[in-house]
């Protein structure tokens, strides 16, 4: 993935969000991009959930992975973590019970733990999730500046993460929320253009639809006489 702060248009009185383009993108974000954070978050614990099962298999930690593997409520992986936290089941279960209560709508609780995870864990394979959880986190607690740097990071830290095109879109969102029109369009251009067969093509697609939907006339093209 190329860096995404070339070609970016610097921010005109053109970019400016109107409400209209604001709204409707908080709508469908709420939407269905919560729901498809939660998911891929979900699904890389899954997978962490596996590894922690074959580790704790060959360690002789049987009994965590059985309870890794029955937990579904908040309360039963926070006992997971209690009890086996020092296991290879610890950061699977905190980390889904980050995801858990981000889906919720516990956004400040959510943050702490990604943060408590990446402070445990900072080397873990799963650390890539945690940040791009805690990353969404700050967005919905209205921290978009603070989101931006991040996800501007990630994507310069971790370009061929299969989770980085999760940052790209995040980096949109926030420069929308910051009034930032322009740019947020350049994000998903460059996106599209430099990724033709990225899987998640068809979502930079909708978001860019969107946002030409809602553009104001004084940001659309000259038309010649």
């Amino acid at each position: 993935m190329n860096e995404l702060n070339k070609g970016v248009t610097p921010t005109t009185k053109a970019s400016v969000v109107t409400e209209s383009e604001r709204a409707e993108w908080i709508r469908l974000w709420n939407e269905y991009g919560r729901s498809i954070v939660t998911a891929v978050l979900i699904a890389a614990v899954v997978w962490g959930a596996f590894l922690a099962w074959r580790w704790n298999r060959q360690r002789g930690h049987a009994e965590a992975s059985m309870a890794l593997a029955a937990a579904r409520l908040p309360e039963q992986l926070e006992e997971v973590i209690r009890r086996f936290g020092a296991t290879p089941s610890g950061p699977p279960a905190l980390l889904e019970l980050a995801a858990t209560r981000y889906h919720q709508g516990a956004y400040a609780v959510a943050l702490s733990l990604y943060e408590e995870f990446l402070k445990k864990y900072p080397t873990h394979e799963m650390a890539a999730a945690a940040e791009i959880g805690r990353l969404h986190a700050l967005e919905e607690l209205n921290r978009a500046a603070d989101a931006l740097s991040g996800y501007e990071a990630f994507v310069r830290l971790h370009a061929d993460h299969f989770l980085a095109p999760l940052a790209v879109f995040g980096r949109s969102r926030c420069l929308l929320r910051l009034d930032r029109a322009v740019e947020a369009r350049a994000v998903y251009e460059d996106f599209l253009t430099t990724q033709p067969d990225e899987p998640w093509r068809s979502q930079a697609e909708a978001a860019l639809a969107t946002l030409e939907r809602t553009r104001r006339p004084a940001e659309l093209p000259a038309s010649t006489p």
